[in-house]
């Protein structure tokens, strides 16, 4: 009797936490489609499902895991693929320590991630020929938070800062700031688009860091 009624508690458990897990993926996907202009239809179907396949791929990526959590290196990997030129990989730099993301901060960065790959596409590095992305991380010891650089380089020259934001941004600082409580800082150089992201690391961490750092792929 002792073992049934543990299996038991541990179903309602399980079912709680389901339950909860998909109140939040729900509340994720509202947000994005609060946050996305509706005047183009056409435009309005493709920024949702970029952002739903975002949320998708996060989720596969904690199923994975058994949602322990998820690997930020995989992460990054998997917001860039589909913008990448299959046969050009070596457009992506990584590099940083291993990092294992709590299971709620997973699909809000996949969000960020998949705003600032989407923009590389159509307007960055990545909308040239010869362009690359280099993402890096590292924790910050002093200030208990995780530190994520997104650097283009190589792509068409950039005049400055743009003089109006577009949604993505809207969505990207949403996600960032207010789901996850960071900060961001984007900065307009020649050489193309670098922000700068702290997150504090007992809300976006399953876990310490690990070293050693993990070579650039």
């Amino acid at each position: 009797m002792t073992e049934r009624r543990q299996a038991e508690d541990r179903q309602v458990l399980m079912t709680r936490e389901l339950d909860h897990r998909a109140k939040n993926a729900l509340a994720v996907v509202l947000a994005a489609l609060r946050l996305t202009p509706a005047g183009d239809p056409r435009a309005y179907a493709t920024a949702v499902e970029g952002r739903v396949a975002a949320l998708a791929r996060a989720h596969t990526l904690l199923t994975e895991r058994r949602w322990t959590g998820t690997d930020l290196a995989e992460l990054v990997r998997g917001e860039l693929r589909p913008v990448l030129p299959p046969d050009q990989p070596d457009r992506l730099q990584i590099e940083g320590p291993a990092v294992l993301l709590a299971p709620q901060a997973a699909q809000p960065l996949a969000i960020a991630l998949h705003e600032l790959a989407t923009n590389a596409a159509r307007h960055g590095a990545l909308s040239g020929p010869a362009g690359q992305v280099a993402v890096g991380w590292s924790i910050g010891r002093e200030d208990a938070a995780l530190h994520l650089t997104w650097r283009e380089y190589g792509g068409p020259k950039v005049a400055g800062a743009p003089q109006r934001l577009g949604f993505g941004w809207r969505v990207m600082r949403a996600s960032l700031t207010e789901q996850l409580g960071g900060r961001l800082d984007c900065h307009w150089p020649a050489t193309g688009l670098v922000c700068e992201v702290a997150l504090p690391a007992a809300r976006v961490l399953a876990e310490p860091a690990r070293p050693p750092l993990r070579p650039p792929v």
